[in-house]
This record gives structure tokens, C-alpha cells and sequence, in this order.
């Protein structure tokens, strides 16, 4: 895997927002088994966002980072919604 200022805005934004992720694993006490799985997956997904870059996808690359965080944030008002509604 290229260097850190190698890797494309979207593969460098997947990075950094493993960073919550990672510690909410360590402080949920996730499996050993999940914890390696995604130590296996980042990389791999990293590259994947960085070949897209540079094929000139770049906007895939975006789409592919963004559209867990954005239905992630809809489930989470919709769940909200729930919520207050009880």
C-alpha cells in the first residue's frame, strides 16, 4: 500500500474515519476475530479507493466512501424519530 500522502482524498478520508471505529472496537470490546477482520478489509478497501482515483473514478471513489456514512445518518433519524415518538 502507497504511503499516506500517496493515497487520494477518499482513500485518506477512509482512513482517518477508521480511526473512531478502531477505538469504538477497543472500548466495546469487539472479538479478536472482527478486530482482524477489519484490520484485513481496510487495506484491502484502501486500495481499492485509490486504484479507482487513479482510473480516473474518482467520483466513484467518493460514492463509494460516502453512501455508508450517508445511510448510516438516515437510519439514525429514522431511528430517532422512533424514539421520540414512543
Amino acid at each position: 500500500m502507497p504511503p499516506f500522502s500517496a493515497l487520494c482524498t477518499p482513500a485518506k478520508i477512509y482512513l482517518i474515519l477508521l480511526v473512531p471505529v478502531f477505538i469504538s472496537m477497543f472500548y466495546n470490546k469487539t472479538t479478536v476475530w472482527n478486530i482482524l477482520a477489519t484490520l484485513i478489509w481496510a487495506p484491502i478497501w484502501t486500495f481499492v479507493l485509490n486504484w479507482l482515483c487513479t482510473k480516473g473514478y474518482s467520483i466513484v471513489s467518493w460514492f463509494f466512501v460516502f453512501i455508508p456514512l450517508l445511510s448510516m445518518f438516515v437510519l439514525a433519524i429514522i431511528y430517532a424519530g422512533l424514539l421520540i415518538k414512543k
